[in-house]
């Protein structure tokens, strides 16, 4: 390979970007034949509990006239029977009882369904996890370090990057070694920030600045909610259009189209900044796109929107890379057990915990173009769903 690659490698100056993914690779492959262990005769109890409940609601289920829940003709026709009122569709026709419709339904068929579909999906992660897991206790996941076009890292083998912090049983299933715990350092709204401090927005620059909520300060700024300036942030990076950013919201078009113009006007440096990108892709000899670490990401000239997503987030990519690299100068590297998204989770002596954790926060710190990328650090507990199970009121 390095006979056939070397050549164009040296031709387009990739060599000290190549040698640098090559010492990433080494890194996150290190963190694969440790693993991360598991919580056994917990997945072993869960999954049978999940097989009686998904058994429990496809009975319901069967009993109202849907003998299998995956047939979007059969819960249809009975929803419809029950009088619910169905009235989206598919592109090819057929009438739509996705999860979104039947959460929305107020009925014991739609909630027998969707309840034995969360169970059947949940008991699939599950089994993989235990298939994983059997023969030493611990999950060996592969850790890919250049999966997607942008260079965005992804988990496969078990897919642990999928497990949402909502699902916090199936995250409770990874646990900290023996005398240890789990702690987590993650990078605050990396993306946005990165974008910020490439585009150099001065709104985004002034909020981050003064550590404010930025999405608080659109919200501000546009007289309209919090949630529906965070849908606009990171919907202008992905360069969203009115008609997909109205049904992200669920508002009219018109209103979408109104907060978007006035989002661009008071984001003119963004605008123009995310333009440019188009512009170099539509304009581009071989549409190509280069980051600050002169990776090259391929662009489709008739999707130029999305150039503006994939320098950001290629560039926030690396910039995660470049903490573990820190991270690894200063020794702190070996406790990583997987890197999530813009995180990195660890398993350390209890009463170390603290003291790590503040290493790691620190280490991982840093600027881009005068914008902090600050680290959020948490000591988790003994499970990675600690942190994020609900509580139970008292009494």
């Amino acid at each position: 390979l390095l006979e056939l690659f070397g050549p164009q490698i040296r031709e387009r100056g990739l060599g000290d970007l190549t040698v640098w993914e090559h010492d990433i690779q080494r890194r996150t492959m290190a963190m694969t034949t440790v693993g991360i262990a598991v919580d056994l005769p917990l997945a072993y109890a869960w999954d049978e509990d999940l097989a009686t409940r998904q058994e429990n609601n496809e009975a319901i289920a069967a009993s109202m006239g849907v003998d299998n829940i995956h047939s979007t003709r059969q819960i249809a026709t009975a929803l419809t029977n029950r009088g619910v009122a169905l009235t989206e569709v598919t592109d090819s026709g057929q009438t739509r009882v996705n999860k979104e419709v039947l959460a929305a339904a107020d009925d014991d068929l739609a909630r027998a369904v969707l309840t034995a579909k969360k169970c059947a999906k949940s008991r699939t992660m599950v089994e993989t996890i235990i298939e994983h897991a059997e023969a030493d206790g611990r999950v060996h996941a592969a850790i890919n370090s250049l999966k997607a076009v942008t260079g965005r890292m992804s988990i496969t083998n078990p897919a642990l990057q999928t497990l949402s912090k909502e699902d916090w049983q199936m995250r409770s299933l990874l646990v900290a070694d023996p005398g240890e715990v789990l702690v987590a350092a993650d990078y605050n709204q990396m993306e946005l920030r990165t974008a910020c401090a490439l585009s150099q927005e001065p709104e985004w620059l002034t909020a981050f600045g003064n550590g404010e909520d930025v999405h608080q300060s659109v919200a501000d700024r546009l007289n309209i909610s919090r949630p529906l300036a965070k849908a606009l942030n990171f919907g202008a990076i992905y360069g969203i259009g009115k008609e997909a950013f109205a049904k992200d919201a669920g508002i009219g078009t018109v209103e979408a189209g109104a907060i978007l113009t006035a989002f661009r006007r008071e984001h003119a440096q963004f605008v123009k900044w995310s333009k440019s990108l188009k512009d170099e892709v539509t304009f581009s000899p071989d549409g190509l796109l280069y980051t600050r670490t002169g990776r090259p990401i391929r662009v489709d000239r008739g999707a130029g929107f999305r150039a503006c997503n994939y320098v950001t987030q290629s560039t926030a990519r690396d910039l995660l890379c470049w903490g573990l690299t820190e991270l690894d100068k200063a020794g702190l590297a070996g406790p990583i057990r997987l890197p999530i998204h813009d995180e990195f989770l660890a398993s350390v002596p209890e009463d170390d915990a603290d003291e790590y954790l503040a290493a790691l926060v620190e280490t991982m710190t840093q600027t881009l173009d005068g914008v902090e990328l600050t680290v959020e650090g948490t000591v988790v507990g003994k499970a990675w769903g600690d942190a994020c199970r609900p509580e139970v009121p008292d009494g």
